[in-house]
């Protein structure tokens, strides 16, 4: 079983003073190593977390799809805001999406398509609908 260590302090008797050392000499604190265990250690979820050494990211939006958004949506003179709104989503959705941090999610992109006339996914990025 994995076995981790942390340590830990109580203070046994008297009040309890600010400063550990002064209690610590007078013999008042006890430190110990307090332990936890992993359950089921041969669980194929935890071994595959374990062995798993890889560096896993998502991709985010693309500059040009970033740009087509705010190109359609400065066109069609919506701020930011006002397109969040109507596609019931968060003022930093629109944010993330059009500075190219956002992930891309289908479900938003197809609101954003319907609002925006213009195609966002597949092929023919960028053409009206």
């Amino acid at each position: 079983m994995d076995q981790l260590f942390d340590e830990m302090t109580i203070i046994l008797k008297g009040k309890q003073s600010k400063d550990l050392k002064v209690e610590k000499r007078k013999g008042n604190v006890e430190t110990f190593k307090k332990q936890t265990f992993t359950p089921n250690k041969n669980n194929l979820n935890n071994r595959k977390l374990d062995e798993c050494t890889e560096a896993t990211s998502h991709s985010n939006v693309s500059l040009s799809l970033s740009n087509i958004i705010k190109r359609t949506r400065t066109s069609q003179k919506l701020s930011q805001k006002q397109l969040a709104q109507r596609i019931n989503e968060k003022l930093a959705v629109i944010i993330d999406y059009e500075s190219g941090k956002g992930i891309p999610n289908p479900n938003i992109l197809g609101k954003m398509e319907r609002h925006l006339k213009v195609k966002l996914r597949g092929k023919n990025i960028g053409t009206p609908l």
